[in-house]
């Protein structure tokens, strides 16, 4: 396995135990926001471990994620459109415009991005569990 894809999926897996102590003091909408890098990182590694490169920006990164998603089949094209979304809602959240989602909507956005994650591994041959947390939450 591609080092750099393995540390994408243990940044996700970082990010990701960050999102219940966000919610716990309100903290919605950085939730939200979170969700979307779970995703972003299990995307990244997907894409690193098929290809062995790193798209440059989150559209390089969608586009490239959703034809290797739809070359393989392993993937269901759900995912993708997960991938699309959550960047939609982050950006809102960055930029204070759109859609503002209730806390159980974030917490349904949550349990989709780890249900991503999840996948990408398994697909991946990664037991993410057994993976160790990204320490100091850097790249």
């Amino acid at each position: 396995m591609n080092p750099g894809a393995l540390k994408h999926l243990r940044y996700a897996r970082t990010i990701h135990a960050e999102i219940d102590k966000l919610r716990g003091i309100g903290l919605h909408g950085l939730a939200g926001r979170e969700a979307y890098l779970v995703a972003f990182h299990a995307a990244q590694a997907y894409v690193i471990a098929k290809t062995g490169n790193s798209p440059k920006t989150h559209a390089g990164l969608h586009a490239e994620f959703t034809r290797l998603a739809a070359l393989s089949g392993d993937l269901s094209p759900e995912f993708a459109s997960h991938l699309s979304r959550s960047y939609i809602l982050k950006s809102a959240h960055d930029y204070m415009r759109g859609e503002t989602l209730t806390p159980e909507q974030i917490a349904e956005r949550a349990g989709r991005s780890e249900a991503f994650m999840l996948r990408v591994a398994e697909c991946l041959g990664v037991d993410i569990a057994a993976l160790p947390p990204l320490e100091g939450n850097t790249l």
